[in-house]
């Protein structure tokens, strides 16, 4: 599987790309504002590469897939050295519309610290609602952190498709 805007390209893990995860796994923005991987069964994930070069600058993967009740998490890390440049919403909206596409599921999740105003900003700006903010929920370093919880609906894909249509260099669709 491979998905592509006009800057990104989506494509599942490899062996190869095994280091590389390891190495951002081990960075504390990545446990504290991501989460704590050793516990997570993931259901799918897949590198954010540039196109021009095929460099990787982060990854999406999805979580506690919940085949009866239709829904499904899904979380998002870039690289410090790419952030701010819109690859993460870029990636975001690629997969999620794939999700909504592939899966007969009704809603997906997506979780930041209340602290992690960008995030927050980023899936607003999208069309995602939050559903409730989640008071202590992660523990990291013997704080207890808040965490805000949206969420997108198969019937609310209308900005995502839009977004998404833009970051193709096309129409929406």
């Amino acid at each position: 599987m491979i998905l592509e805007t006009k800057r990104l390209i989506l494509r599942l893990v490899e062996n190869r790309d095994m280091d590389l995860l390891a190495k951002w796994r081990k960075t504390r923005d990545y446990r504290e504002f991501v989460s704590s991987v050793e516990r997570r069964k993931y259901h799918s994930q897949s590198m954010i590469s540039l196109k021009k070069d095929d460099k990787p600058v982060g990854v999406v993967y999805t979580f506690s897939y919940n085949e009866a009740d239709g829904y499904m998490f899904l979380n998002a890390f870039i690289s410090d050295e790419y952030r701010n440049r819109g690859y993460g919403a870029e990636a975001c909206a690629l997969a999620i519309c794939h999700l909504f596409d592939t899966f007969p599921i009704y809603k997906i999740y997506c979780d930041a610290f209340s602290s992690n105003a960008q995030s927050i900003s980023m899936m607003k700006g999208v069309g995602l609602k939050q559903e409730g903010l989640l008071r202590g929920h992660r523990l990291y370093n013997g704080v207890r952190y808040d965490v805000a919880r949206f969420a997108v609906y198969r019937e609310h894909l209308g900005v995502l498709r839009d977004l998404l249509g833009r970051f193709k260099g096309g129409k929406a669709g």
